[in-house]
C-alpha cells in the first residue's frame, strides 16, 4: 500500500512515517526508483504499533531500533527494566522534594545576609556629592542597591555553586558560606569576597594593580577629573542584555576603609537611569600620586 493508505492504516501523519524513514526506524517494504513513492507492507503496521507504545514509554530511539527484533517476551522485559528506572526517579524527585524548601530558604538567607553585610559598609553618604546627588538621597539609593544585589545574587548564585573566598580562604557550601559572612567584619574588607566566580565582583575596592579587562569594550575612558560627576554626566543609557562594569582609580583615600566609594557609585547610575535588567559591576582603586581615571566597559551578558 502506498504511504497514505499505510498512514490512514496507523492514524497517524506521512510526515511521521517519512521522519521514521529517515531515522532508519520504520523503513517503507520498498521504495519507486523513478518516483521515489514509498510502499508498505500491511504487517509493518505492527512495528509501527511497537515505536509508538515504546516511544510513549520514554524508550530513546536506540533502544526502539534493538527492540523491534525482539520477542514479546524481551519486550515486556524492557518495560519491566524501563518501570524500575522510573520507580527509582521518581523517588530522586521525592527527597529533592523534601530539600528544595530547606535549600532555597537557605540559598535566601545567604543572599540577604551578604546584602545586608556589603550595605554596612556605606557609612559616607557625603560621597554622593562627587556624583552629582544629594546625600539625603543615600536612603532610596540603598533600598535600590539593596533590590539589585538581591535580584543578581538569586540569578548569578547556583544553590549547588555557592562559595566564597576572602583573601586566601575558600569557604565551600551553603551551611558554611551563611555562618562565615554572620561573622565578618570590616577587616574582611582587605581583599575581594566573591560569590560564584563566573559572575565576577559586584563592587570592590583595593588599592592594588588595575585589574584585566581583556575582553572587554572600553565605552568610556576619561582622565585627569577632579569629580566623578564630570564622567557620569557623559554614560549612555545602559542597554539590557549587556554586562557593563565601571571602574575607577582615584588618588584621594577619603573613603579607603568602606565600600561606601564604589557601592553609592553603583547605585548612583542604578538611581539615576532607573535600570532593570543590566548586570552591573562597580571597583575603585585607589593609586596616591596617580592620575585620576575613570573607565565603563562593557560585554555580552553570561548567560543565565
Amino acid at each position: 500500500m502506498n504511504i497514505k493508505a499505510f498512514a490512514q492504516l496507523c492514524k497517524c501523519t506521512t510526515q511521521t512515517l517519512r521522519y521514521y524513514d529517515r531515522i532508519d526506524l520504520l523503513k517503507p517494504a520498498s521504495v519507486d526508483p523513478w518516483s521515489g513513492y514509498r510502499s508498505y507492507a500491511s504487517e509493518q503496521a505492527v512495528d509501527f504499533v511497537k515505536i509508538k507504545n515504546l516511544q510513549a514509554a520514554d524508550f530513546t530511539i536506540q533502544e526502539i531500533k534493538m527492540l523491534l527484533s525482539q520477542s514479546d517476551a524481551q519486550v515486556y522485559g524492557a518495560f519491566d527494566q524501563k518501570i524500575a528506572q522510573q520507580a527509582q526517579k521518581l523517588e530522586r524527585i521525592r527527597q529533592i522534594q523534601k530539600t528544595y524548601l530547606a535549600e532555597k530558604n537557605t540559598m535566601e538567607s545567604i543572599i540577604y545576609s551578604m546584602t545586608d553585610y556589603l550595605l554596612r559598609q556605606c557609612s559616607h553618604p557625603e560621597v554622593l556629592q562627587e556624583f552629582g546627588m544629594d546625600p539625603d538621597q543615600a536612603p532610596a539609593i540603598l533600598a535600590r542597591l539593596r533590590n539589585y544585589l538581591n535580584t543578581i545574587s538569586r540569578a548569578a548564585v547556583p544553590a549547588d555553586q555557592v562559595s566564597m573566598t576572602i583573601n586566601d580562604e575558600v569557604i565551600q557550601g551553603q551551611e558554611a558560606v551563611l555562618s562565615r559572612i554572620r561573622s565578618l567584619t570590616r577587616e574582611n574588607l582587605s581583599d575581594t569576597i566573591l560569590l560564584h566566580d563566573g559572575y565576577g565582583h559586584t563592587a570592590e575596592q583595593t588599592d592594588g594593580p588595575d585589574p584585566d579587562f581583556s575582553g572587554w569594550d572600553v565605552v568610556i575612558h576619561r582622565r585627569g577629573w577632579t569629580q566623578l560627576r564630570e564622567c557620569l554626566e557623559t554614560l549612555p543609557r545602559l542597554e539590557k542584555g549587556k554586562q557593563y562594569c565601571l571602574w575607577v582609580r582615584r588618588n584621594d583615600p577619603a573613603y579607603e576603609s568602606d565600600l561606601s566609594y564604589p557601592m553609592f557609585l553603583l547605585g548612583t547610575v542604578l538611581q539615576q537611569q532607573q535600570l532593570e535588567g543590566v548586570f552591573l559591576n562597580c571597583a575603585a582603586t585607589v593609586e596616591e600620586n596617580a592620575e585620576n581615571c575613570f573607565k565603563l566597559l562593557c560585554k555580552e551578558a553570561p548567560n543565565p
